[in-house]
């Protein structure tokens, strides 16, 4: 845009809807993890799904989802900014409420979160559902998954059905 132009509407800023969602577009769209926010770097090339963006547990894709950056989480106020720091902070911090998971003693959000990605029932759809979910709750929209566009050809891939959790 021309810096004359008037812009036609104020910038705004995303909500934590946008940032669960867009973290959960980043799992179904290049993987999921445990165990660490990344997949292994030096894992062998042919273990690698890709180099670029590497499967990330339901953390490392909201840090991705805020920074576009894999950075562990306690780099992003440093590297991204305090607007970042805020935005993944408000996003853990909601997504900890919404699971249930902020009664854990000794735990802090992050920990917590993590945890719930690392237990050992967990699988990709059941987190990318819980963050949709999450989302939906948080700007009190309907999430269906078999019309919730633009993740239907998504869905179907990953063998989402409307209202499995």
């Amino acid at each position: 845009m021309h810096p004359t132009q008037n812009p036609v509407s104020p910038a705004t800023e995303p909500t934590i809807a946008d940032t669960l969602r867009r973290a959960a577009l980043y799992l179904i769209r290049h993987g999921w993890t445990r165990d660490n926010h990344y997949a292994n770097p030096a894992a062998p090339v042919i273990l690698q799904t890709s180099g670029i963006f590497p499967p990330a547990d339901v953390v490392g894709a909201l840090v991705l989802a805020v920074t576009g950056r894999t950075l562990i989480p306690a780099e992003v106020h440093a590297e991204a900014g305090p607007d970042a720091h805020r935005e993944l902070a408000a996003a853990i911090t909601y997504l900890v409420d919404w699971l249930g998971l902020e009664d854990r003693p000794g735990l802090d959000d992050r920990r917590a979160l993590a945890d719930w990605n690392d237990s050992p029932w967990q699988d990709q759809a059941h987190v990318v559902d819980g963050l949709l979910c999450a989302a939906a709750d948080a700007d009190g929209t309907l999430y269906r998954p078999d019309l919730h566009r633009p993740y239907a050809a998504d869905f179907a891939a990953l063998g989402l059905k409307a209202g499995a959790r």
